[in-house]
């Protein structure tokens, strides 16, 4: 999928989208509305600037990094370069926001505090998230470990450990405490 079809998954993505297309879809309101989200709301600028540097700068590092390092100076949100994010990446609260070198499904949500990414002391391994996530306020996911589609994972847990799909996880450390059905 390019770039393009990308970003416009992620802007389909936004409750302001929803809401604006509620009642009637017009074009020009719809890129006035890109334009508004882009400089309002960190979580989309985060979002798109770091697909723009992926499909700008697809084999040079060095321009990766820089790329990144003035995303992360615009958002307070910081993404790897490195990181394989899927369409739809939803940030409702954009704050204090750390993403690792992952790999993210499609449709997930991250709230504000959340740290994504290795275990010290060498970094190597890094999670793997699946689609349709949900990681509460405050979460904290660490190590080379799978996390199943259709996870809600609640505030302030803490995951070390493989979770199945489907299923519901709170704690410190995290308890799966249901496993909701397919819908």
């Amino acid at each position: 999928m390019g770039s393009r079809n990308l970003i416009k998954e992620d802007f389909r993505r936004q409750l302001a989208y929803k809401r604006a297309n509620k009642y009637k879809k017009n074009h020009l309101r719809n890129y006035g509305l890109f334009i508004s989200l882009f400089f309002i709301d960190t979580g989309f600028r985060a979002v798109i600037l770091h697909r723009i540097c992926h499909s700008q700068c697809p084999n040079s590092k060095l321009r990766i990094y820089i790329a990144y390092f003035f995303y992360r100076l615009l958002t307070s949100i910081e993404i790897s370069p490195r990181a394989e994010i899927g369409t739809g990446l939803y940030f409702p609260h954009p704050q204090c926001v750390v993403i690792g070198n992952i790999k993210l499904g499609k449709n997930c949500t991250v709230y504000q505090g959340v740290t994504i990414g290795a275990k010290l002391p060498f970094h190597k391994e890094y999670p793997k998230i699946g689609n349709n996530a949900y990681i509460g306020a405050g979460s904290t996911i660490l190590g080379g470990i799978t996390i199943g589609n259709n996870v809600t994972i609640g505030a302030k847990t803490m995951v070390l450990k493989d979770i199945p799909s489907n299923s519901i996880v709170i704690g410190n450390p995290a308890k799966i405490t249901e496993k909701t059905k397919k819908t």
